[in-house]
């Protein structure tokens, strides 16, 4: 009869997938403390900085209803630069007729920079395969920034 299994075989698969398994978890737990370990670590102007722009990123693709919630992209954070964060201009500065004072360069750098820590952590934690954030689309964005302000 066929019927008998090789439990050699069998037991030397399942320490294998156990090991792989355990392998795995420890992995994951010392990537996530790592990524904590380097947010303790920050300066305190920097996670008051990119906290406020990572909150109105999170805002803005829940209003836009993207399919995978906030993980950032190149195409995603241009639209956003482009259509959310230009547009709005400076919250507390005001043109003579009221309207807000186009961003800078350095006040859209500052949503890039933000919004880019997001995305590696959440590459870090395995949740984005999307390429890098600062992608061909988010560079021209940011130097055609330049040029307007030189032009200004």
């Amino acid at each position: 009869m066929n019927n008998q299994v090789n439990n050699g075989s069998s037991s030397t698969s399942n320490e294998s997938v156990q090991r792989m398994v355990e392998t795995s978890t420890a992995m994951h737990h010392s990537n996530q403390m790592a990524i904590a370990q380097s947010m303790v670590h920050r300066p305190v102007n920097t996670i008051k900085a990119y906290s406020a722009k990572q909150e109105e990123w999170k805002v803005w693709c829940r209003e836009q209803g993207f399919e995978d919630g906030y993980t950032v992209s190149d195409k995603k954070l241009s639209f956003f630069l482009m259509e959310y964060v230009s547009k709005r201009g400076s919250k507390y500065r005001r043109n003579d007729d009221g309207t807000p004072v186009a961003l800078g360069r350095e006040s859209i750098l500052a949503y890039v920079k933000a919004i880019s820590d997001m995305c590696n952590t959440q590459k870090a934690l395995g949740w984005n395969t999307n390429g890098v954030a600062r992608g061909p689309l988010v560079r021209t964005i940011v130097e055609q920034s330049l040029i307007i302000t030189d032009i200004e």
